[in-house]
């Protein structure tokens, strides 16, 4: 079915990737730390953290497309390669590694 030259039936399609990604940061020890996440889907998006390639529960907080991890008290522990992974329905990606030293 066409009006006027334009099909009726084209297809939309969600492309999703990460708009921001975390940055490294050379941090003091007992300062707060923000790291940053952003994808270009904000519905129906989850995101998750790791350190050192271990999952982080608790600290993320999220709204619509950006997800912000929290450090509260940085400990020489925290130190170390963290990455956010956004997932959509069946998609998903992962961040660039941001270094925290």
């Amino acid at each position: 079915n066409e009006v006027s030259g334009t099909p009726s039936n084209v297809a939309n399609i969600t492309v999703l990737k990460i708009t921001t990604h975390p940055q490294s940061k050379l941090v003091a020890a007992t300062t707060v730390v923000r790291l940053m996440c952003t994808s270009s889907v904000s519905s129906n998006v989850m995101f998750s953290w790791t350190h050192i390639g271990t999952f982080i529960n608790g600290q993320s907080s999220t709204t619509g497309d950006t997800s912000i991890l929290t450090i509260t008290s940085v400990m020489n522990s925290d130190a170390g390669s963290y990455m956010c992974t956004v997932r959509s329905g069946s998609l998903s990606v992962m961040s660039n590694t941001a270094t925290l030293t």
